[in-house]
């Protein structure tokens, strides 16, 4: 069944928009074979090396030593919560790369916050360290995969324990909804603290990485500050972003089912992701044995369709999940990798929140 964007609708809600100053420490990783870049042109030879005729078949020959990274990260988070009351079950919400929290809610129409407001549901939506209004770190040796699932944990830790803002309320349930690299590290998250989390929606993902090249290649490594120097000036070589609004459709959109001027905002608002992030994704622990709480899996890195990649026999991700008390897979249809700004978003969203009604008890 194909739903449409459902008509926008008034809603009450009470928002509150602060900064979290928090203290990570992590095992990450010394990037020893990569570049630093200097300019676009040394980030397009690298590109070329990792996805060429005689690219290597992972990015663990570029991982060197782990070592701690410990480091002070100032992030902000934005809460809200219907206007008259509702459940205690908060979403957590985590962007994927080259995006910030602006990805869910997006504006009156595109908002997975909205909707979620509609059912009753708060939701706390964060800046990942790198993006928005969080604090900027090194993007080679500090804004890594491990460095960005602790920032996570710890976010969580504090909401848990009522101590996040005096007016963020300790929740009774806590929900984990990611999109792509969000989703990543949600995973991560109840792979290595399984208590931290009562359920799991991982949008935009999938546990096959057999089409990761065509992803790579679309991102571009295009310097950041160049091809938005406007907003995005400030940011070192490292920093990297896709070229255009063509190569965005290409990765994250399903034509004919966008809007024009959704992509064209979404390219003019983009942010950005770093070579830390990007080459570290796979060190990412992602089995998780011992979480109890439901999983909910849809789509990503399946060649533009995901008909048996992601609930056919190639799929892993159940495997993933043996303590699971319910495991679901769910291909929406005519959607993209940015499914909460298709005209179809709200169909989506209704599952999410269906199965997180009938499973997080």
């Amino acid at each position: 069944m194909l739903y449409y964007l459902a008509a926008a609708k008034s809603i009450h809600r009470r928002c509150e928009t602060f900064t979290v100053p928090l203290h990570i420490n992590a095992t990450g990783y010394t990037l020893s074979n990569v570049p630093r870049f200097t300019n676009g042109y040394e980030a397009q030879a690298f590109l070329l090396e990792l996805t060429g005729r005689d690219a290597p078949a992972d990015f663990s020959s570029y991982l060197g030593q782990t070592r701690q990274v410990e480091v002070d990260v100032t992030v902000s988070a934005r809460y809200c919560t219907p206007d008259k009351g509702g459940n205690e079950i908060m979403h957590l919400l985590s962007h994927g790369l080259g995006e910030d929290r602006s990805y869910w809610d997006f504006n009156r129409d595109y908002s997975y916050v909205n909707h979620a407001l509609e059912k009753g549901y708060s939701t706390l939506a964060y800046d990942r360290i790198g993006n928005g209004r969080s604090s900027r770190h090194d993007p080679f040796d500090v804004l890594q995969a491990p460095v960005e699932l602790a920032v996570l944990q710890e976010l969580t830790r504090k909401l848990r324990g009522g101590k996040l803002h005096r007016r963020v309320p300790r929740p009774a349930k806590v929900v984990h909804v990611g999109n792509s690299f969000g989703s990543a590290i949600s995973n991560a998250l109840v792979a290595t603290t399984p208590e931290l989390s009562d359920g799991i929606v991982l949008g935009g993902y999938t546990h096959n990485g057999n089409y990761l090249s065509g992803f790579t290649l679309a991102a571009g490594f295009h310097l950041a500050r160049e091809t938005n120097p406007e907003r995005l000036k400030h940011l070192s070589p490292g920093y990297l972003t896709w070229p255009d609004k063509y190569a965005l459709q290409y990765a994250y959109y399903f034509w004919p089912n966008f809007e024009p001027r959704i992509i064209t905002k979404a390219d003019d608002t983009k942010s950005s992701f770093t070579m830390g992030e990007f080459l570290t994704i796979a060190t990412l622990p992602l089995q998780a044995d011992h979480f109890p709480g439901p999983v909910l899996n849809d789509r990503l890195f399946c060649g533009g369709n995901c008909t048996g990649i992601l609930d056919g026999p190639d799929s892993i991700s159940e495997s993933l999940f043996p303590a699971s008390s319910t495991f679901e897979t769910y291909i929406h249809p005519s959607t993209g990798h940015e499914m909460a700004l298709h005209l179809n978003a709200s169909g989506w969203q209704d599952v999410a929140f269906d199965f997180i009604k009938e499973h997080v008890i």
